[in-house]
Parts: structure tokens; C-alpha cells; sequence
């Protein structure tokens, strides 16, 4: 799929694996852009599943988030699952925990260092019982609260000034734009 879009890909559409995203700042520009778009599909010999098909919609969910004309935010049902995530009791549910969590690490500032105490759990499990902390408590509660009011992450607007903030620690690096 990715190929067959051509000059289209990040003009005005979007691909993951067979998933595509067409885009555009006008409802008329949309529907020309849907148009190119669905040419291409049908020049290069592929086909589309109706019924998996979305058209000119102003907010979708997609890749775990929802996007919308303001921006990007985390996918509620997703969100939900870490909202109501079990405290851990084993390693494996220290890693299925930051393995979710860590997914939307972009709307959490300073992820490494707040997720470090769960991190260093997972490190040497060989060498010590699990033990869970409280650091590890607070880790794990702060990351569920901050997810729950992740902020929605918008548009860069070219025509301002951006700022860039830099950080890096013994546990992590972070550039926020």
C-alpha cells in the first residue's frame, strides 16, 4: 500500500502497513485528496473493504490514539486499561504495565524518570525476589494519573516561535518541542 500512493504519502495521506490516513485542511480539498487517493488504489490494482472504511471523518481513533482537528490524545479505551490495571505482584506484570504505559511515553513528561523504580524491578530478576516498593507504588500510581490526564498533544504551528526543552539524567534522555 505504501508504495502505490507515491508523491500522496505525507502530502496528504498517511500509511501503516494497510491502513491509510487522507487528510487535508478543507472539506473540499478532502474530497479532492480522497479522490487521488482512491485512484491510485484502483491504478495499482487493490482493493478496499467497505466496511472497514471511514470517509471524511473529523476525529478517528487510529494506532492506539485519536486524532482530531486538535491534535493527539491517547485512546480512552486504552487509557481505561491502564486506569484499571491490577498492582503488580509479578514481573511479568511490571513489564505488561510499562509496555503499556510506555507506549504513550510522548504525553508524559519525564517518563523514564517517573517509571525508573518499575524499570530497575525488571533489571537482575535472577538475582532477587520481587519486591515492591514504596517508590514503586508511587511510580506506578503517578504514571496511572498522569496517562489518565495526558494532555492532547497539537498541531506544530510553523508560522510561532517553538521551544525546545532538553534533559537527560542517569535514566533517560527527553527533548519536549
Amino acid at each position: 500500500m505504501d508504495l502505490g500512493l507515491g508523491g500522496l504519502k505525507w502530502s496528504c495521506a498517511l500509511v501503516y502497513l494497510d491502513d491509510i490516513i487522507v487528510y487535508s485542511s478543507t472539506f473540499q480539498s478532502h474530497l479532492q485528496h480522497l479522490n487521488s487517493v482512491l485512484e491510485r488504489i484502483q491504478s495499482n490494482g487493490l482493493t478496499l473493504h467497505i466496511s472497514k472504511c471511514q470517509f471524511c471523518k473529523t476525529k478517528l481513533k487510529y494506532l492506539g490514539h485519536v486524532v482530531s482537528q486538535s491534535g493527539i490524545e491517547p485512546d480512552p479505551d486504552k487509557v481505561r486499561a491502564v486506569r484499571d490495571y491490577p498492582v503488580p505482584t509479578r514481573i511479568k506484570d511490571v513489564r505488561a504495565f510499562l509496555g503499556l504505559t510506555s507506549y504513550y511515553r510522548r504525553f508524559i513528561r519525564n517518563y523514564a524518570t517517573i517509571a525508573e523504580p518499575l524499570i530497575s524491578l525488571t533489571r537482575n530478576i535472577d538475582s532477587r525476589p520481587f519486591l515492591w516498593t514504596s517508590s514503586c507504588q508511587q511510580a506506578f500510581d503517578h504514571l496511572r494519573h498522569l496517562l489518565i490526564q495526558a494532555p492532547i498533544i497539537s498541531y506544530p504551528q510553523f508560522d510561532k516561535p517553538f521551544i525546545l526543552q532538553l534533559d537527560a539524567s542517569d535514566f533517560g534522555l527527553s527533548a519536549i518541542l
